[in-house]
């Protein structure tokens, strides 16, 4: 796949905060390929103490975990993993949105813990703070008696619950920085491959630093021998 880093100038340090960072298993973070892809600082925040303890031995280059809920600092794209406790975060956080380009979230979309927001109500509150949602990824059960596949954990039909990923509003990029754009741009390709998005972001970057930067890339996706979007 092509590496945006090829065409872009030079990226800033991306600044990863991922806010309930327990540990699933190595290389299985939501973040992992921009890990690889791009110069990334990850700021891991786990109160479990345990987990907190686990993650610092690992000492992963570029990666600081604090036993804290979260902290302040610039964000550029904000991991939430707290099991009902996504709204806390958020609000939380109110200030360090307003820089976020990309949100990855778990949410709910029946109750699994006592009053927690559900879906629904994230949404909204994302939504009221510049951000649309981007796509999903969505986890279950199966009713029973129905055992499906032999797995009591395996998803027929009921969504339970799931990943979901949210973006600064498209439909207003002419708001953002160039800078921000190339970010967002990048994080969209190599975490998402969200190509069509990514191109959207780097058309509004040229129209606002008189860049050619969006048919540079869309030639580099579709360059090569039976290479087609």
């Amino acid at each position: 796949m092509l590496k945006i880093a090829s065409i872009l100038t030079p990226l800033p340090c991306l600044k990863i905060v991922d806010v309930g960072a327990m540990s699933v298993g190595e290389g299985q973070e939501p973040y992992s390929r921009l890990l690889k892809a791009l110069p990334c600082e990850v700021i891991g925040f786990e109160p479990i103490a345990a987990e907190c303890d686990k993650l610092v031995r690992m000492r992963h280059e570029g990666r600081s975990y604090l036993p804290y809920f979260i902290g302040d600092g610039a964000i550029d794209f904000l991991k939430i993993d707290v099991q009902g406790g996504e709204m806390l975060v958020l609000r939380g956080a109110a200030d360090r949105l307003k820089s976020a380009l990309v949100v990855h979230t778990e949410v709910e979309f029946v109750p699994l813990y006592k009053d927690q927001p559900l879906f629904s109500d994230i949404d909204a509150h994302l939504r009221a703070q510049g951000f649309l949602l981007h796509r999903m990824e969505s986890s279950g059960r199966t009713f029973k008696p129905l055992i499906r596949n032999n797995d009591v954990d395996a998803m027929m039909s009921q969504w339970l619950w799931g990943d979901a990923v949210y973006v600064r509003d498209f439909m207003r990029f002419e708001m953002m920085s160039p800078a921000a754009l190339l970010k967002l741009a990048a994080i969209l390709h190599e975490n998402y491959g969200s190509f069509d998005l990514a191109a959207v972001a780097l058309e509004a970057h040229d129209r606002s630093a008189g860049s050619e930067l969006h048919p540079r890339y869309i030639q580099s996706l579709v360059q090569g021998p039976g290479r087609r979007l």
